[in-house]
């Protein structure tokens, strides 16, 4: 697999989505829990041999709670280092807010990334949380995106949270 970061000493979770194998951590034991049964895409995928298909209509997602999460996971409760880095490639298939990846408490966030649909114009917001959710840094894509899953995003941030810095490049499937 071109993109194999399971040798590499500061990956600390690696999700495949896998057929079969949906909700393995390929790195760690962060095993996620499923929530309305998703189910794995065999036909479109940009990696390995399958995706995860989440319909938002249905509420899908996938999630790990915070006690479950290996040591040394990033923003894990009592993370006093704060940096994170996150690399996905996604589809958008549906013009209504969809979140597609976060990691905080409830009620607050440290790390909260979406695609906010037909509210405004199909953009992806990174946002950064802190004080307990009550203050949050946000970036965005000024580009409204494809909304009929034809085409292929991959993602890529790294969220200092200790200076409030968000670096993020998100560029289609052909490298724009």
């Amino acid at each position: 697999m071109a993109n194999d970061f399971s040798g590499d000493a500061n990956c600390v979770a690696l999700w495949k989505f896998e057929n079969g194998a949906l909700l393995t951590d390929s790195k760690g034991t962060n095993t996620l829990t499923d929530f309305n049964t998703v189910v794995a895409d065999t036909v479109n995928f940009k990696e390995g041999a399958a995706s995860a298909l989440f319909t938002p209509a249905n509420l899908e997602m996938f999630y790990c709670l915070d006690g479950n999460l290996d040591a040394g996971f990033p923003l894990k409760n009592g993370d006093a280092t704060k940096v994170f880095s996150v690399c996905m490639w996604f589809r958008a298939a549906s013009d209504i807010n969809c979140a597609l990846f976060g990691k905080g408490a409830s009620g607050t966030y440290s790390l909260h990334v979406e695609i906010l649909g037909a509210t405004d114009n199909n953009k992806l917001y990174i946002y950064n949380g802190y004080n307990s959710g009550a203050s949050v840094e946000s970036v965005n894509h000024a580009t409204s995106l494809t909304m009929d899953g034809s085409v292929w995003y991959h993602l890529g941030l790294v969220l200092d949270g200790v200076n409030k810095t968000i670096f993020a490049k998100l560029q289609l499937a052909d490298g724009t």
